[in-house]
């Protein structure tokens, strides 16, 4: 998770309180579990991450729509839509 949250700009150390533990907003935690289903199942853009065999600066655009295209549905699913969702 380290490797991916430094990829993208941030910084896990930002995230962890004064115990070390590390806790997501309400409105990140389904965006969170996403990437670590991925994580799990080794599949997806997540999985790019940990796979030995592709360099840290490959993606590819297939595996970003197809992440967002799925983290969408699960947004639908649980009730959120373009009226209900506040852009920071």
């Amino acid at each position: 998770m380290r490797k991916l949250i430094c990829s993208c700009g941030g910084s896990l150390d930002y995230l962890k309180d004064n115990n070390n533990h590390v806790f997501f907003d309400e409105t990140e935690r389904l965006f969170v579990k996403s990437i670590l289903e991925e994580l799990y199942l080794n599949e997806g853009l997540a999985s790019q991450f940990i796979d030995k065999h592709k360099k840290d600066d490959y993606v590819g655009l297939d595996k970003v729509h197809d992440f967002v295209t799925r983290y969408l549905t699960k947004l639908a699913n649980k009730g959120a839509s373009t009226t209900n969702i506040k852009v920071v």
